[in-house]
């Protein structure tokens, strides 16, 4: 299978990326990516006084600009969200699942927060990709457990290349452990910046490392309207 070039992790002017939506399309374009995450921020813990973050006021305004960018770009750009799981329980419930296609949990820093993500996503009825972004936990987790979660809940384990110094040989192992039991990967650049998009070397490096590309995200039959 030829590798599909994708960034599933960017961020715009709607939280604290340093883009527009429909500039960052046009890079991810002229870089020849074949698909795009737009994943701004949604926090309501002690990071919204430091960060600017999407309020719900503003989600359908994002997910309308996405999608009207997208097809005028004829372009892949899936809607996301990164979720951080420190904000108010109640907060992230509200949050209209239904209307993303792709959804990053971040600061997932024990089985309890897990278990809570797992139960949310088992109650909805139409349901986005869901990921852990830039995890560290599985570090310390047990990752019987930990696999055992997300492959009940489908959900994925994102190769960040903002984070990839924290993968030493030890995470290497358990991240040959999770391919193992058939976590599926996904990958993004995390950029905030314009010519961060796209720049997913090390990721690929890590994939290649691990033997892992049998298990990267397959979008070929991911459609969107």
């Amino acid at each position: 299978m030829q590798l599909e070039k994708m960034d599933l992790h960017v961020h715009s002017h709607y939280s604290d990326g340093a883009m527009s939506v429909k500039e960052a399309i046009q890079i991810a374009q002229t870089k020849g990516l074949s698909c795009l995450a737009i994943s701004d921020h949604f926090t309501t813990s002690w990071k919204e006084a430091l960060i600017n973050t999407l309020k719900p006021g503003n989600f359908k305004y994002y997910c309308d600009e996405i999608r009207r960018e997208r097809a005028q770009a004829n372009f892949r750009c899936l809607i996301g969200l990164e979720i951080d799981v420190g904000s108010n329980w109640d907060d992230v419930l509200r949050v209209p699942f239904e209307w993303f296609e792709i959804i990053d949990f971040e600061y997932v820093d024990s089985m309890i927060l897990l278990q809570k993500i797992a139960s949310l996503i088992q109650n909805l009825k139409k349901r986005p990709i869901f990921t852990l972004a830039h995890n560290s936990y599985f570090n310390i987790a047990n990752l019987e457990k930990f696999s055992e979660i997300l492959l009940d809940n489908n959900i994925y384990f994102e190769l960040n290349a903002r984070y990839l110094a924290q993968l030493d040989e030890n995470s290497i192992q358990r991240l040959r452990f999770l391919r193992d039991k058939g976590i599926q990967f996904t990958i993004g650049s995390d950029a905030h910046e314009p010519g961060q998009i796209g720049n997913t070397k090390e990721v690929i490096s890590i994939l290649r490392k691990i033997e892992g590309f049998q298990n990267l995200i397959d979008l070929r039959n991911f459609t969107i309207d």
